[in-house]
């Protein structure tokens, strides 16, 4: 008891150094994830966009599971994931994983080693997709995006296409 009475009237003296914000101000709350390129309203009318989670390439292989030599071989240098819930049923989600290339040429290597030689991809502009069941594969400028869905149904195939107009846009 005698060191906390000592210590409260002889504080360390660098102790508020560089503080001028008070614990309850702005500076000192959290803040947001940093969302990178993806659109603020990735989510279209009826489904929910849950928070934003960003890798690096020291912790990637936490998110993509035996694949981080695969992004490592084309340049990886940031992931963003995303993961919309539809409104009318929960268990109905898409997982939307945004991964920075470096170069329009990587994204594009990422894209075509991921494609399976019968589905042919679609021209956009300043890049290409193509959609396979319940996922969209998509390659634009120095950005991949892969969009699963949970199931098969319509209601994920128009996710998926609003999505990809989304994108589309968003991208540079």
């Amino acid at each position: 008891a005698g060191w906390v009475v000592w210590m409260g009237a002889h504080p360390e003296p660098g102790l508020f150094e560089g503080t001028t914000e008070l614990p309850g101000d702005a500076a000192a709350r959290p803040k947001p994830a940093d969302r990178g390129p993806i659109p603020a309203a990735a989510a279209p009318i009826g489904w929910r966009q849950g928070s934003v989670a960003s890798f690096y390439a020291e912790n990637h292989y936490e998110k993509v599971d035996g694949r981080a030599d695969f992004y490592l071989s084309f340049g990886f240098q940031r992931l963003w994931v995303l993961t919309l819930t539809d409104t009318l049923d929960e268990a109905r989600t898409a997982d939307l994983e945004l991964y920075d290339l470096g170069t329009a040429a990587n994204a594009l290597g990422a894209y075509q080693g991921e494609r399976t030689p019968e589905l042919r991809p679609v021209e956009s502009a300043g890049g290409m997709y193509h959609v396979d069941r319940n996922a969209l594969f998509l390659a634009r400028g120095r950005y991949y995006l892969r969009a699963i869905g949970s199931s098969e149904d319509a209601r994920v195939r128009v996710l998926l296409d609003a999505v990809r107009t989304r994108f589309e846009a968003a991208l540079p």
